[in-house]
């Protein structure tokens, strides 16, 4: 989408207006950006790393928490 070296802030207002969820593993975003007013949620998830092998098992997790994120919410999933 071209957004590659955006600032988190700018990255999360850009978002918002194509996504309903922004799925990171950046545990700075919730004291870093205010998120209350966004019109996106963010799904915080926490795993040993974001390789493909290690995400890929917990698709139906990842997803099923994406689903349920309210806007201007942090939701955190824990993979560990």
């Amino acid at each position: 989408m071209g957004w590659s070296g955006l600032r988190n802030g700018i990255l999360l207002r850009r978002a918002e207006s194509d996504f309903d969820v922004f799925v990171t593993m950046d545990r700075g975003i919730p004291f870093q950006q205010s998120l209350g007013g966004l019109q996106i949620g963010v799904l915080l998830i926490r795993a040993r790393n974001n390789s493909f092998q290690e995400l890929d098992p917990h698709r139906t997790a990842i997803s099923s928490a994406a689903a349920t994120v309210l806007p201007g919410a942090v939701m955190e999933l824990d993979l560990r």
